[in-house]
């Protein structure tokens, strides 16, 4: 029996959500237009498409995280 291992990195803040590479996660986010109030979306669901780039949900991030200094 042969075993694969696929391993991968990714080290603080380098992809967070909001990035324009895509990103999966719970989201809640007000869009204009919408009568409903606030709108939890999941794109963390089977078979759902992947989000890409919401600059202001990458900022948020970006600023909520600790040990990093601006740049």
């Amino acid at each position: 029996m042969n075993r694969v291992w696929l391993l991968t990195n990714a080290c603080y803040g380098t992809w967070l959500p909001g990035d324009a590479r895509g990103f999966v996660g719970h989201v809640l986010e007000h869009r204009d237009g919408e009568t409903d109030g606030d709108l939890r979306i999941v794109y963390s669901a089977v078979g759902t498409e992947y989000e890409s780039g919401i600059a202001g949900l990458e900022a948020t991030a970006r600023e909520r995280m600790r040990g990093l200094r601006s740049v």
